[in-house]
């Protein structure tokens, strides 16, 4: 029976605005930064707070899981670090520019608004329609104009950098960093996929290829990563068997072949990408290039993270930001890198012991949640994008989940755990 939307509490028709928002990001957040010289996160997290308000008006009786009620934990702890250690200014626009403080915003909205099967369908029809927009415009800049669709900020780094080393972001500069495509195009593409192994729909093999296409035109190794990752969803709904390990391995190794060949017929220089950024021999080898960086961030977290091991330094600006600096964390650095380049590392040298357990907490309960859904509902996709941004913070550092994709997997897993109980289920 078709939604009747009329009958629907205004605040869980703005909560579903708010939701669809975040799927139409990268065209909202070029809208905003254009014509209005904001960023869309900005405004987004001013949006959440009014749907707090609503909700209060509505007298809504709010259901925070421990997950939440642990990252609200951590963010108070961090706001906390923010004053007490890094001497924060904590007014208006330290609050509707924090993600950790949207990120407990947006968790406790989705899992307090009921997602209704219309607005699902529209949404799963709305992000299968922006995959492939991404697709198309990321072969755009690789083929055409490297800047095309690119926000100004990151014009200058994308020009300056080799072909090989260029991150191409697709549509998602608007939202975040040049490589905010690996957690925004791909744990989308693992919902959709997931969605069609479920209920053997086809197009799957489709799905896959798009997915390849971007993850190595991308240039960047740890979407490639994400992409990876995205292949355990054929044992978990095909089964794993031995003489199913050995077809699955025939057909990669086939379509690996093909894309391989396929490229280059193309014109995309393919040898250059794998010799320069995935196998790095122009830096000497994997072990000079991406390994030196991440045990450079081990040596600098050895040096510095016993200083401060309990409470943490505390997170001051990057390298390239104004404001308040961690000097001497700039000074050991040397332009080496532009921060301690594996994400847990960082957690612990800017929240100590205390905050990184905490986070480590929630992570393990998110997981365990997502997990749980997965089990009952034998829908994998929000599953794996926790995994992908567990893989994430092995080479990048990202704390917040106010991001497209990781928001729009928790939508997805709303919607299919909505009627049942998980820790009832657990249970039993």
């Amino acid at each position: 029976m078709s939604t009747d939307y009329k009958n629907i509490p205004l605040s869980t028709l703005y909560n579903y605005g708010i939701i669809l928002s975040f799927v139409l990001a990268p065209f909202i957040g070029f809208v905003t930064r254009t014509v209005f010289d904001f960023y869309f996160n900005y405004g987004m997290i001013m949006l959440c707070c009014v749907s707090f308000y609503f909700m209060f008006m509505n007298k809504s009786k709010f259901k925070i899981p421990p997950y939440i009620i642990v990252f609200i934990i951590f963010v108070f702890y961090t706001v906390l670090s923010d004053i007490v250690i890094v001497n924060r200014k904590i007014d208006i626009k330290y609050f509707y520019t924090n993600y950790l403080i949207g990120s407990v915003l947006i968790l406790i909205i989705v899992e307090n608004t009921k997602i209704s099967k219309k607005f699902f369908d529209i949404l799963f029809i709305v992000n299968h329609i922006i995959l492939f927009i991404a697709l198309v415009v990321i072969i755009i800049q690789q083929f055409g104009d490297r800047l095309f669709f690119v926000n100004p900020e990151f014009h200058q780094i994308l020009a300056e950098r080799s072909y090989s080393n260029t991150r191409l972001p697709s549509i998602y500069s608007w939202i975040g960093s040049t490589s905010a495509l690996g957690l925004c195009f791909f744990p989308i593409l693992g919902l959709h996929i997931s969605h069609h192994l479920k209920n053997n729909y086809k197009g799957v093999f489709l799905m896959y290829l798009i997915g390849i296409v971007v993850a190595f035109v991308s240039k960047s190794r740890f979407i490639m990563l994400n992409y990876v990752l995205l292949l355990i969803l054929i044992p978990i709904y095909k089964g794993f068997s031995l003489k199913l390990v050995v077809q699955y391995i025939m057909i990669f190794i086939l379509f690996l072949f093909v894309s391989y060949h396929s490229s280059k017929l193309i014109g995309l220089d393919t040898d250059r990408i794998i010799n320069e950024r995935i196998l790095e021999k122009d830096k000497g080898g994997i072990l000079s290039g991406t390994a030196s960086t991440r045990l450079l961030a081990f040596n600098i977290f050895n040096r510095l993270y016993f200083k401060t091991p309990i409470f943490g330094k505390g997170r001051f600006h990057g390298v390239g930001e104004e404001g308040i600096r961690d000097t001497e964390l700039i000074r050991i650095l040397r332009r080496r890198s532009s921060h301690i380049h594996v994400g847990y590392l960082s957690l612990f040298y800017y929240y100590g012991l205390i905050g990184g357990i905490i986070y480590l907490i929630f992570l393990f309960f998110i997981t365990k949640e997502t997990y749980i859904g997965a089990k009952i509902t034998s829908y994998w996709g929000p599953f794996l994008a926790i995994l992908q941004f567990l893989f994430t913070n092995l080479t990048g550092t990202v704390l917040n989940l106010f991001i497209m994709g990781i928001v729009i997997s928790l939508v997805y897993h709303k919607y299919y755990t909505q009627d049942i109980s998980l820790a009832e289920s657990q249970s039993t």
